[in-house]
């Protein structure tokens, strides 16, 4: 497992962690979140991720404190500022919120690995279909090539949609990084019974 995936990894965890604190002051609060924020976005931007996945896989409920953090700082990202610049503007629009509005939920993430998964599929799915371009390995770039080696033979309608929408915004020249956010986009515009099928399928093993 590289060094890029573990950190990705912990800094899941300390969102976990800190959405699940009791209430604290705004001034602890803004301790604990605008690291998370900072460098939970850090680390998937530098591996390629639109902020739409990469919000959702540090579990942020859209519209919280946190969320609204990590916006801003993926947005400074993308502007190659400085680390140090993006934790003092981030630390600013901290300090603009109310203890009570810092204290609201704000991670969907469930301890001990209880978080629903089809809370988890879309993002988890799109990241899969899209590395499995690579997979191809020389392979002509045809639809029942890319699905071969995503499914191989078997029957998954859920993760098929998703196949054929990654596959054809690869046919319109996107690049990966949009890729990944139009097809994740398109997930999460389906309905719950959708998400719960595909959460099902790609669950399944």
């Amino acid at each position: 497992m590289s060094k890029a995936v573990v950190l990705a990894l912990l800094s899941a965890g300390l969102f976990c962690a800190v959405s699940k604190a009791q209430a604290v002051s705004a001034e602890l609060q803004c301790q604990l979140q605008v690291p998370a924020a900072v460098h939970g976005t850090s680390v998937w931007y530098q591996m390629g991720y639109p902020f739409n996945l990469t919000a959702n896989n540090l579990g942020l409920l859209p519209g919280s404190t946190l969320y609204q953090m990590a916006e801003q700082a993926f947005g400074l990202w993308q502007q190659g500022v400085s680390e140090t610049t993006v934790m003092a503007q981030v630390s600013q629009r901290c300090a603009s919120f109310s203890a009570a509005e810092l204290n609201r939920e704000y991670s969907f993430f469930e301890e001990e690995g209880n978080t629903p998964t089809h809370l988890t599929a879309c993002g988890d799915m799109t990241t899969t279909v899209v590395q499995s371009f690579a997979l191809l390995d020389g392979q002509p770039l045809t639809l029942s090539n890319f699905k071969a080696v995503i499914i191989g033979e078997e029957q998954k309608p859920a993760v098929t949609r998703l196949i054929v929408q990654a596959f054809n915004l690869k046919q319109q020249g996107q690049l990966e990084t949009s890729i990944l956010e139009q097809t994740f986009t398109y997930c999460q515009q389906q309905s719950a019974e959708f998400k719960q099928q595909l959460a099902a399928e790609f669950y399944a093993e």
